[in-house]
């Protein structure tokens, strides 16, 4: 228990020297935005923007009661690696299994992978290979992504709105950090 208690508390001051520098960063006009087609590319994301990224996640997990909300950060990390929309994954899941409610749970599939019969070995495993299948299509156009990967002609449209959703989250995260950094 201790142990653990250090351990978040090592992670909070890193975390805090972080945000720190972005605040700066942001001030001084930096960003690590660009935009390309139907969603925004993140490249590159710097830390102190995953764990924000991270949070908006858990945020939306938790305002829906998602089963998914401890993998928040394996959302955010695997977006990184593949440099797509950090939200494009967690709203997948969002809009093929209620954010982790309705699924087999011994697939470990909240995304609808191969129509949902696909078994994984967890749900890391999950996120990394729905990850590289969406990053093999070469495109980061929902709408397009949506005439491959679903049959719902209104799945692109789905996805979009909660990507919006998990923006104006992070929109708060943002703010909550600046006014926490600035005290």
């Amino acid at each position: 228990m201790i142990k653990k208690l250090i351990y978040f508390i090592q992670i909070a001051i890193i975390f805090g020297l972080l945000l720190s520098k972005t605040a700066k960063a942001q001030i001084a006009g930096e960003s690590a935005m660009t935009k390309d087609k139907a969603i925004q590319v993140e490249k590159p994301i710097i830390k102190s923007e995953l764990f924000i990224k991270t949070q908006a996640i858990k945020a939306i997990f938790q305002k829906n009661r998602s089963s998914l909300t401890e993998f928040a950060y394996d959302f955010a990390k695997t977006c990184s690696k593949y440099e797509f929309n950090c939200y494009l994954l967690p709203s997948i899941a969002g809009v093929e299994s209620g954010f982790g409610k309705r699924y087999i749970k011994s697939n470990n599939n909240p995304f609808g992978y191969a129509g949902g019969y696909y078994k994984f070995d967890s749900i890391p495993s999950a996120i990394e290979k729905t990850a590289e299948t969406i990053n093999k299509y070469g495109t980061n156009d929902i709408y397009k992504i949506g005439k491959i990967y679903a049959q719902d002609p209104n799945w692109g449209s789905k996805i979009n709105r909660l990507i919006q959703d998990f923006h104006k989250e992070e929109q708060k995260q943002h703010l909550i950090l600046s006014i926490n950094v600035i005290q």
